[in-house]
């Protein structure tokens, strides 16, 4: 592997783990991935700091997914605050109060270049976040119904929304990790597990044909 400074990497096994980089990488090896790759965006609305607020923790508050709220055709999904404990291991950005998103609604980007440098979507982002408010506004009574903050972000999604675990197609050594279509988070630690198996050359504990690259070879039935 070489890396933009020049520095050359050498192992007998490789991962290839870029989101919505994966593509570029992949094309490197004469494969071509059907991933769409979307800038997308979440909101943070505030609870309110009334006596009466019941608590929107993870520990009160269930997760809503997709299809729960349905607003002109637009699946919003709601997460309960989550507190990031101050010695965990993977610190992040800390965003407080509870996140609201749209599954697959973003501005799709072609090119390495949009990747990276996304173009502005001011009056679609506006839409976008309008449709949060609609649903916030209807179903929480004990949240602000002006968000936050808005932050973007980059899904990578595959045809049939899940995801790539598998080894890249002439090269066993090389593990392909993607398109996890905007919920892979919820199953790092099995997709760490699975990964790590099959660069060690062990039999996965998860069953992963449903995760293989071949399956998008295949005709539609």
């Amino acid at each position: 592997v070489s890396a933009e400074n020049g520095e050359r990497f050498r192992a007998r096994t490789l991962i290839i783990a870029a989101g919505a980089w994966n593509g570029s990488l992949a094309s490197q090896l004469g494969i071509t991935l059907p991933f769409t790759v979307t800038r997308e965006a979440v909101a943070y609305f505030q609870p309110l700091p009334d006596a009466g607020t019941p608590s929107h923790s993870m520990h009160s508050m269930p997760a809503f997914i997709p299809d729960y709220f349905a607003d002109d055709g637009h699946e919003v999904y709601v997460l309960p605050q989550i507190a990031r404990p101050k010695d965990a291991l993977l610190q992040t950005q800390d965003h407080t109060g509870i996140k609201a998103g749209l599954m697959w609604q973003g501005l799709v980007l072609h090119t390495p270049n949009e990747i990276a440098h996304p173009p502005p979507d001011p009056e679609a982002q506006e839409a976008y976040v309008n449709h949060l408010r609609t649903a916030i506004r209807t179903y929480f009574a004990h949240v602000s119904h002006t968000e936050r903050e808005v932050v973007r972000c980059l899904y990578t999604t595959t045809p049939d929304t899940d995801f790539v675990v598998d080894c890249v197609p002439g090269h066993s050594n090389i593990v392909l990790l993607g398109g996890f279509s905007g919920h892979g988070f919820k199953f790092g630690p099995a997709i760490g597990e699975a990964a790590a198996d099959l660069v060690l050359g062990a039999s996965p504990q998860v069953p992963l044909q449903r995760f293989a690259l071949d399956r998008f070879n295949e005709a539609p039935q």
